[in-house]
This record gives C-alpha cells, sequence and structure tokens, in this order.
C-alpha cells in the first residue's frame, strides 16, 4: 500500500513579512519516498520585495535546499528519497514586505 503526502503552506489566508515552515511526516526508514511535484504562489504586490518558497530534506539543524521558486511556479520532480526514521521535507515560506500578502507553496509525494 503506498502512502500520499499532500502538504501545503498557505491556506489562503495572507502572510505578514517573516517565515514560516511546515513539516511533512518522518519517512519510515528503509521506505523510499518519491517527490512528485513541488510548487508555489507568491503574487507580486508592486513593493519590489518577492516572496519566496523552498524545499527541503532532512531533519534537526541538517537540511538540505531540493528546490526553490519565487512569483508562481509547479515542477514535477520525480526525485527519490530514502527514508531513516528520521528524515522528512519541510516546506519553508520566507515574505520580507511590510504589506502581507499571499505566499503558498505545496508538495506531492508518495512512500513506494
Amino acid at each position: 500500500m503506498k502512502t500520499e503526502y499532500k502538504l501545503m503552506i498557505g491556506d489562503g489566508a495572507k502572510m505578514s513579512s517573516g517565515n514560516e515552515v511546515t513539516l511533512s511526516p518522518i519517512i519510515p526508514n528503509g521506505k523510499t519516498v518519491r517527490l512528485r511535484e513541488f510548487g508555489g504562489c507568491a503574487p507580486n504586490i508592486g513593493d519590489g520585495k518577492d516572496g519566496f518558497m523552498g524545499l527541503q530534506w532532512g531533519a534537526g539543524a541538517s537540511w538540505t535546499t531540493v528546490a526553490v521558486g519565487c512569483h508562481e511556479f509547479q515542477r514535477e520532480l520525480s526525485r527519490d528519497f530514502q527514508g531513516d526514521g528520521v528524515k522528512r521535507f519541510r516546506l519553508v515560506r520566507m515574505h520580507e514586505s511590510a504589506t502581507n500578502r499571499y505566499v503558498i507553496a505545496w508538495l506531492d509525494a508518495v512512500v513506494l
């Protein structure tokens, strides 16, 4: 049986300046998780500051950036990661403007 993960950060509410992180469940030891898609949307509001979305893999204080984006994007990745009972994905969204704005990111993955 395959386990699917559809993770989203930014549920339609505007984000104030700063960073926000959402974590996926930990991937079990010995399981392979296939990252199928990563996307995001941060509409330009004309203030010269872009929203930024990142996807990382790791745990604790050790994270590797897998993909990044700004504005509006959707990437099919089809990339496999090996679970070790500790590592997981995390979605990061950053916003440096003084004006609240929408910043949304998502991932789609399946444990094989």
